[in-house]
């Protein structure tokens, strides 16, 4: 393992709470299964850092809500934990771009909601 690698995976293995051996063997088992294993670098650690986000956002509601079953992530399954999770990281994903405005934002929430609509009239979710 070249210096680097180490070092970014120690990193990793930190900011997650795993040892290194078991950050190494998760990234490794999910490149097996993952379409993304081919994807690039950059692509991949913008995914990781979002998920970690939704993750984070998710879990600090659970624990303000004094859950007991937060590491187990079954808190995605409580609307009260989900959907701030949820919003928490597509704010993030839309402001992604430091150079984001309010106006940018305003009509990425307006393409979301002709989204919405479509998959509504479509019968893939509810009215």
């Amino acid at each position: 393992m070249t210096p680097d690698v180490k070092r970014r995976l120690d990193a990793a293995a930190e900011l997650s709470g795993r040892s290194q051996s078991q950050e190494a063997e998760m990234r490794l088992e999910r490149s097996f299964r993952e379409p993304l294993a081919e994807a690039s670098n950059e692509l991949v650690e913008l995914l990781d850092l979002f998920t970690r986000y939704f993750a984070h956002t998710g879990k600090m509601k659970a624990l303000s809500k004094n859950r007991p079953d937060i590491q187990s992530g079954a808190w995605v399954r409580d609307q009260d934990c989900l959907r701030p999770a949820i919003v928490a990281t597509v704010a993030a994903l839309m402001t992604a771009d430091l150079g984001t405005t309010k106006a940018d934002c305003d009509q990425l929430v307006s393409e979301l909601a002709e989204h919405f609509e479509g998959l509504a009239k479509g019968g893939l979710i509810k009215e």
